[in-house]
C-alpha cells in the first residue's frame, strides 16, 4: 500500500473509532482533537482529508475556534472494508506465490532424484 493509502486508511479507521472512544455517538469531530489523535500536523490532516474527499467527512462549521467535521459513517465503513479486502487479496497472492515456489522446488528435487535413480539402475 502506498503512503497516501496508508494515511487515508489511518484517517478512516480513526473516523470510525472516534465516536466510540470519545464517549459520544454523535458523528462529529473537531479538527484539533483528530490531529492530536493521529499525530498529524495541520498540513498533514488537510492533505489526508482532501485525499479522502467530502464523501467520508466534511466540514460543518467553526465551534470554539476549531473546525468541526461530520463523519459519514456508512461511507467510512465501506472504505474500511475495501482496505481490508485489498489486504486480504495481497496476503492470498503472497501465499500463492510461496506455494508456486514450493511446488517448483519439490518438482526439481523429484526430477533430480528420479534422474539419479534411473542412472543408477
Amino acid at each position: 500500500m502506498t503512503k497516501e493509502g496508508d494515511t487515508r486508511e489511518r484517517l478512516v479507521r480513526a473516523l470510525l473509532t472516534y465516536p466510540e472512544e470519545s464517549g459520544t455517538f454523535n458523528p462529529h469531530f473537531h479538527r484539533q482533537q483528530m490531529m492530536q489523535r493521529l499525530g498529524f500536523s495541520e498540513g498533514q490532516f488537510n492533505i489526508a482529508q482532501n485525499q479522502l474527499g467530502d464523501r467520508y467527512c466534511h466540514y460543518i462549521d467553526q465551534q470554539g475556534g476549531d473546525a468541526r467535521y461530520e463523519i459519514c459513517v456508512s461511507e467510512c465503513m465501506a472504505f474500511r472494508d475495501q482496505f481490508d479486502q485489498e489486504a486480504l487479496q495481497a496476503r492470498r497472492h503472497r501465499q500463492l506465490v510461496g506455494l508456486a515456489i514450493l511446488a517448483a522446488v519439490l518438482g526439481a528435487v523429484v526430477a533430480v532424484a528420479l534422474n539419479v535413480w534411473l542412472q543408477a539402475g
